[in-house]
């Protein structure tokens, strides 16, 4: 009898809970994911991290179809720490780029083979070249930098590893 009427009671109190209904936004899926995923492992620096996110979120109008192959648009971005040529296919997606920063802040690895290599030398001034294709992914990532001890210049390349090419 007891378990009957604790029955009752717990059917009682579950018969009259409401389910919850959460109503999710819209979620917009981004064409450019590859690219981002691909060119920006979070050691780059904060202005290349700047410039592929304005070449990921842009968005051409009134592009119009047609048979004159993948590449539909080419875009040029600059800014004072580099440039980027964008080449996009009619649904925005990007199809390759070629950029080139000035004077950014090296990575860690970079800076850490430099100067085990090359002490006491002073760095003056690097560029960083990244390609890009959508179907090859990351082509080029290469560091060139230069630097000097005692009137003496040096040019080095390094991958972004710093593995000295």
């Amino acid at each position: 009898m007891k378990k009957l009427i604790f029955g009752l009671v717990i059917f009682g109190f579950t018969a009259q809970m409401n389910s919850q209904s959460i109503e999710l936004k819209e979620v917009e899926v981004v064409a450019n994911y590859n690219y981002i995923e691909a060119t920006n492992t979070g050691m780059e620096a904060l202005p290349v991290q700047r410039m592929q996110a304005v070449v990921k979120d842009y968005k051409a109008q009134n592009i119009e179809k047609d048979n004159l192959g993948e590449i539909a648009y080419s875009m040029s971005f600059y800014n004072s720490d580099g440039k980027v040529i964008a080449d996009y296919n009619t649904e925005g997606k990007i199809i390759r780029t070629t950029e080139k920063y000035k004077n950014v802040r090296l990575p860690l690895e970079v800076l850490q083979a430099i100067s085990k290599s090359y002490p006491n030398w002073t760095i003056l001034e690097d560029t960083y070249y990244v390609s890009y294709q959508h179907d090859k992914g990351v082509t080029k990532k290469v560091y060139k930098i230069k630097i000097m001890n005692d009137n003496k210049v040096l040019n080095i390349k390094t991958n972004h590893s710093g593995d000295f090419i």
